[in-house]
């Protein structure tokens, strides 16, 4: 009866683990991150950096590095160039 308890409990935290891990994502500070759910955007793109949650398995976190203040100083920079 132990070892049957043991064996859900690992089960279930495994599970846990799989779940919870692909609600979070991060955003950095030169990214912008769209979310998408079933390949087409859900709401705005993302620009504040930091740890962000999403419903897991449906939503997937596409980063863009072009943030478009990042897009506008590198655009300047080759300009001056």
């Amino acid at each position: 009866m132990g070892k049957l308890i043991s064996i859900i409990v690992t089960v279930g935290i495994f599970a846990a683990v799989l779940i919870f891990g692909g609600a979070f994502y991060i955003v950095n500070e030169s990214e912008q991150v769209v979310i998408t759910q079933f390949g087409k955007p859900v709401g705005d793109p993302i620009t504040t950096p930091g740890l962000k949650i999403k419903t897991p398995f449906l939503e997937t976190a596409k980063a863009d590095i072009t943030h478009p203040k990042l897009k506008e100083l590198f655009t300047k920079i080759i300009e001056d160039k």
